[in-house]
C-alpha cells in the first residue's frame, strides 16, 4: 500500500504548486488592474499563468496515470484475499488477528484515499468555467480536469474493497 500513499502525496504537492500559481495569477490580474492595464493586462497575465500551469499539470497526469495503473495492478490480489479471508479464518480461527489486520490496512489506505479525492470534486466544478475564459488555458485546465477526474475514477477500485470487506463475514472487534 505503500507505493498508494507516495503517489497521493507526490499528487497532493502538485494540487499545491497549481494553488501557487493561481495565487501569483490572481495577484497580477489585480496588480493590471491597478496599473489600468486593462484586457490586454489580463490578457498577459493569463497567458504566464498557462505557461506556469504546464509543468504541474503534466506531473498530475503522470500522477493520476500512475495511481490508477497501481490501483489495477493490486487490484485482483487484493480482492482475491480478500475474499480467501472467511475459509482462511474458518480453517484457523487463530488467523482471524491476521485478516482483521489486512482489512484493518484496507480501509485505511482506503479512506485516506477517500479523504484526500473529496476536495477534487470541488475542483472539478470550479475548473470547467475557467475553461471558457481563454483559449490559452483551456488545454491545461481540460488535462488538469481529466487527471482529477483519472482520481476520482480510480478511487472506485478501493470503494470495491471496502465493500467486500463490509460484506464478508469475517468480524473484526
Amino acid at each position: 500500500m505503500a507505493p498508494f500513499t507516495e503517489t497521493i502525496q507526490q499528487f497532493g504537492e502538485q494540487i499545491q504548486r497549481i494553488g501557487e500559481v493561481m495565487t501569483v495569477a490572481v495577484k497580477e490580474f489585480e496588480e493590471a488592474d491597478k496599473r489600468g492595464a486593462g484586457f490586454p493586462g489580463r490578457l498577459a497575465a493569463t497567458r504566464r499563468m498557462a505557461q506556469r500551469l504546464d509543468e504541474p499539470v503534466v506531473k498530475l497526469m503522470d500522477l493520476s496515470n500512475r495511481y490508477t495503473s497501481q490501483l489495477h495492478s493490486v487490484d485482483s490480489g487484493t480482492r482475491a484475499i480478500i475474499e480467501s479471508m472467511p475459509a482462511s479464518v474458518e480453517a484457523s480461527p487463530e488467523s482471524r488477528g491476521q485478516a482483521c489486520e489486512f482489512f484493518g490496512s484496507v480501509r485505511n489506505v482506503a479512506e485516506s484515499a477517500r479523504g484526500a479525492m473529496a476536495p477534487l470534486k470541488t475542483m472539478i466544478d470550479q475548473l470547467v468555467p475557467m475553461e471558457r475564459l481563454s483559449r490559452d488555458l483551456r488545454p491545461r485546465l481540460r488535462t488538469l480536469r481529466r487527471a482529477l477526474t483519472l482520481m476520482i475514477e480510480a478511487q472506485e477500485v478501493m470503494e470495491d474493497w471496502l465493500r467486500l470487506i463490509d460484506d464478508s463475514p469475517v468480524r473484526c472487534e
